[in-house]
């Protein structure tokens, strides 16, 4: 890394695993775990500029580059580049440019782990921000001391971070995103166990606008978009009892449609309540012709 400049980061993508040997992965899997990383980084950027949201201008001053693809593997080199970066614009301590992008990134990852170890151990943790501290994490047995940018960062990545690992399952066993020194955020069966949350189940059924884009009619499990106030979530669905699987497949053609169902519930990195997960009970609204969802 010393010997590049700041305006560019060198990341390597891999996927490994059994099912990668047979080159068998399906290629919405790749495009999703890459999709995540680059949520990652992309967080990460706004963070470090103090920006909500990439418009088409910023991301001529920012961008994720592809540059080689091994033949017969699932190994992508990449880079970060920035370009028309001042060093003001980054929070004192952080490196400028690309370089300051990928220290944030890893350092928020390695905060996020840091507190689900803890959970999972029952061993309370006390964080503080502070400008000054010589690296963007640091521990010091129960405490843990953070720059402010980390603390903001964190919360917007843990949810990219679940769902990558929520990939790992038998024939893939590792997502890693690294630099040249094999440091970075990488995800196997440990980190599949520590970011899957308890996770505690609403009594009060609730009715939704979703717009449902993914199924599988075999585990009866899929994803879709819940419609709130304007902003658009992405939560993954079980549906519930003897239903009918017919309307859900016809949901799939529809840009809207109104569910009836029970959340569930976990903790993030901050200890807010967050819906993990959606039970689904019914479409109370649907056509006519989809109704008879219970058998």
């Amino acid at each position: 890394m010393e010997n590049t400049p700041p305006n560019i980061q060198p990341l390597f993508y891999e996927i490994s695993g059994p099912e990668v040997l047979k080159e068998e992965i399906p290629l919405y899997e790749v495009l999703g775990s890459l999709r995540e990383y680059m949520n990652i980084l992309d967080r990460s950027y706004l963070t470090l500029t103090g920006k909500d949201r990439l418009t088409k201008k910023e991301r001529k001053s920012y961008k994720i580059i592809a540059y080689k693809f091994s033949p017969g593997s699932l190994n992508i080199d990449l880079s970060i580049q920035t370009f028309d970066i001042l060093q003001h614009v980054f929070p004192f301590i952080i490196p400028a440019g690309a370089h300051g992008v990928w220290e944030l990134a890893k350092s928020s990852y390695d905060f996020v782990k840091l507190v689900y170890e803890a959970r999972s151990e029952n061993r309370p943790v006390e964080v503080s921000t502070n400008n000054s501290v010589e690296q963007l994490v640091q521990q010091d047995g129960n405490n843990i001391q953070i720059h402010p940018s980390v603390a903001i960062n964190a919360e917007h990545i843990e949810n990219s971070v679940i769902i990558i690992s929520n990939q790992i399952r038998e024939g893939i066993n590792r997502y890693t995103l690294q630099d040249e020194n094999e440091q970075g955020i990488k995800i196997t069966e440990n980190e599949k166990r520590l970011f899957s949350p308890e996770t505690i189940v609403d009594d009060k059924p609730e009715s939704l606008l979703v717009n449902i884009y993914r199924l599988d009619t075999e585990s009866r499990k899929g994803k879709l978009h819940a419609i709130e106030r304007g902003e658009i979530r992405d939560i993954p669905f079980q549906i519930v009892g003897d239903q009918a699987i017919e309307p859900y497949i016809e949901a799939l053609k529809s840009e809207q449609v109104k569910i009836t169902a029970l959340k569930e519930l976990a903790k993030n990195i901050e200890g807010k309540d967050y819906v993990a997960r959606l039970q689904i009970i019914n479409f109370p609204d649907f056509d006519s012709r989809q109704k008879g969802l219970f058998k």
